[in-house]
């Protein structure tokens, strides 16, 4: 993530992490999980799962996650934040 934003990324709509020696994908630690949620909260992480990879919103990796931003820190709990919306 750190590359992407230093080559200009901004607005990033899906992630996959890949494991080294054929490991393929794999999900993405708690902070990285927390980066990705304050920093892209409508992005979608591609995961392994036992019936093959999927796709998810990061605000179903985050349950009760607290909405941070620089100006702002820790906001209060939303829930809205975790209600389904139509996927785009």
């Amino acid at each position: 993530m750190g590359h992407a934003r230093a080559s200009g990324a901004r607005e990033l709509s899906a992630i996959v992490a890949v494991g080294n020696y054929g490991r393929g994908s794999v999900g993405p630690c708690g902070r990285d999980r927390q980066v990705l949620f304050d920093y892209h909260p409508g992005i979608r992480v591609i995961l392994p799962t036992p019936e093959g990879v999927r796709s998810v919103k990061i605000t179903d990796l985050m349950p009760l996650g607290a909405v941070w931003s620089a100006t702002e820190g820790t906001q209060a709990f939303d829930p809205a934040i975790f209600e389904d919306a139509p996927d785009s």
